[in-house]
């Protein structure tokens, strides 16, 4: 058994075991796939690439719920190719992830299901990102749900209250007001 010599990126001599030495020719010769493969069969570079991966997406998350312009009272008028644009720059690894979950091809763009999957979970780690549950509770109230259908809807992270609903049409109807007043005076 040999042990082979990796440079890592702050230019430090490591060495690598022989179980790896597969992956590092692989990784030489620029065959990412045949890499990937070779590494998951080594267990403890899969616990350390997998801890690698939950820090940048954890990384990425909460970057996305500070920065996003998708969460308070003003969110609309609302578009999921602008908002689903939004997500794909901001957290790239996690979108890649539900990309490969949720397609069977892992297209190259988020389709609305796995977007509104992204922002249901995004919703559980901060309650201000609920652009999507707003929207169901405004179809919701428009469609004279009933409380308790809200209650219980709000309960799997599905929709915003109705309060919430309600809260949101009021402050649309300040907002177009607003343009009317300001095109009325001019």
């Amino acid at each position: 058994m040999h042990n082979f010599l990796l440079f890592d990126l702050q230019g430090e001599c490591q060495k690598v075991p022989a179980s790896a030495a597969t992956t590092v020719r692989y990784l030489c010769r620029r065959k990412y796939s045949a890499a990937g493969k070779a590494l998951a069969r080594i267990p403890t570079a899969k616990t350390a690439l997998s801890k690698g991966c939950i820090t940048t997406i954890n990384q990425e998350a909460r970057y996305f719920c500070k920065t996003t312009k998708y969460k308070g009272l003003g969110v609309f008028p609302f578009k999921i190719e602008d908002a689903s644009q939004e997500l794909e720059e901001k957290c790239p690894i996690l979108c890649s992830y539900l990309r490969a979950v949720g397609s069977p091809t892992g297209g190259k763009r988020l389709t609305p299901k796995v977007y509104a999957a992204a922002m249901l979970l995004l919703n559980t780690r901060n309650n201000r990102v609920n652009a999507l549950q707003k929207l169901v509770a405004l179809l919701l109230w428009k469609g004279q749900l009933k409380s308790n259908m809200f209650k219980r809807l709000r309960m799997f992270g599905i929709c915003a209250s109705r309060a919430v609903a309600l809260r949101t049409v009021d402050v649309s109807i300040k907002k177009y007001d607003q343009k009317l007043q300001r095109w009325r005076r001019q």
